[in-house]
């Protein structure tokens, strides 16, 4: 997309949550120093020959519960491109009127900065990537409800799985997530993904 361009910068962060709301303040993801713990990493996010900065992309993805008419997922994905912040969500819910016999929706809108900067807030405050919670331990539970994490800034990537995860584990994360997902599920465009009905 056209826009003013990036000014040049070198960020030094402690997190790459961190890099990832400096993007959307105006840094750049060209040749962005990120952190994973303690660890420093040299990120350089722009293509080699163009210089262009490649993807940078965050996704909150839940699902599970019981095969049919319990089972549930709800995607978010958010990018950013060239200071656009562009969501989309979206959700898949049993319907047997489909075949297969799910109704999945998508839902997709620039969405407004504060939103996106809460999240991402509530994200380093709730020491989503810096932390191990008892929840990631218990992937043997049966049609578990799974959170999957994942921030992307060019070839770098932190992800984790979360399962069951008490309703107190990561509360202000999930509150601003859902803030996202209700603005795009009142003002996105909405189209239909499902291929044929019954």
């Amino acid at each position: 997309m056209a826009g003013e361009m990036w000014a040049p910068a070198r960020e030094t962060c402690s997190t790459v949550l961190a890099c990832f709301l400096a993007l959307s303040n105006g840094g750049t993801n060209k040749g962005v120093a990120m952190a994973s713990g303690d660890k420093p990493v040299l990120l350089d996010a722009g293509h080699p020959e163009t210089g262009e900065p490649k993807q940078t992309t965050f996704c909150w993805w839940a699902r599970g519960g019981e095969p049919g008419p319990g089972y549930t997922s709800d995607k978010l994905d958010i990018e950013i491109n060239d200071q656009r912040i562009v969501g989309t969500y979206i959700r898949a819910r049993f319907d047997a009127n489909y075949d297969p016999p799910f109704l999945s929706e998508q839902f997709t809108s620039q969405i407004p900065k504060q939103l996106y900067r809460d999240l991402v807030e509530a994200l380093e405050n709730d020491q989503v990537f810096r932390s191990h919670f008892a929840s990631e331990d218990q992937s043997n539970i049966a049609d578990a409800i799974k959170d999957t994490i994942r921030l992307t800034i060019g070839e770098r990537s932190d992800e984790k799985t979360l399962y069951e995860s008490d309703k107190s584990e990561l509360a202000a994360s999930k509150a601003a997530r859902n803030a996202i997902v209700r603005y795009l599920y009142d003002r996105g465009k909405k189209t239909i993904r499902n291929q044929g009905t019954r």
